[in-house]
């Protein structure tokens, strides 16, 4: 069973053991690695604060420099491989993080004389549309793993930093 598209089968789930359905390792943290924006923009709110944000999507395909043979031996031994962690980054959208907005948006070759919805093609509520995910879709990007949370563990959907692969390598 995969969840690429085949038919979901229940009974199929159901008989499997806790085991058949591995974690991934967490990526080692504050390291880099490369990827490309996968094209998926979505717009959020934080849970507590509402403080609207864009999220985009990254999807890993090399080791940094920085990344030892034995780190990545850890992700292959438990059958996984860059591609199968869901990274990205969010982009907070109030007057003092849009400095940091606005490098990213430069780092991955958006005009800078164009204003944010213009370069990013967003509707009129400021939501990403079709030509959003066109123009950003396989952009080659640098990130930066963040530092591992409070429970030991290193979430990669919100990447520390996030940016184009010339500006950052």
């Amino acid at each position: 069973m995969s969840d690429s598209g085949d038919a979901l089968d229940l009974q199929e789930l159901l008989n499997k053991t806790s085991g058949d359905f591995p974690d991934l390792p967490d990526l080692p943290p504050k390291k880099t690695f490369y990827g490309k924006l996968t094209g998926e923009v979505t717009a959020g709110r934080s849970r507590e604060r509402q403080t609207p944000y864009y999220n985009f999507k990254v999807r890993l395909t090399d080791r940094g420099k920085d990344v030892t043979d034995a780190e990545m031996a850890v992700i292959a031994a438990a059958g996984f491989n860059l591609g199968d962690y869901p990274a990205g980054v969010n982009f907070y959208l109030t007057p003092g993080a849009m400095p940091m907005f606005r490098r990213f948006c430069d780092s991955i070759g958006l005009d800078p004389n164009k204003t944010f919805r213009e370069k990013l093609r967003v509707d009129a509520n400021g939501v990403p549309t079709q030509e959003t995910t066109e123009i950003i879709r396989g952009i080659d990007v640098t990130c930066i793993t963040p530092e591992k949370g409070n429970n030991g563990r290193v979430y990669v959907a919100n990447m520390d930093q996030v940016g184009g692969r010339n500006n950052n390598s």
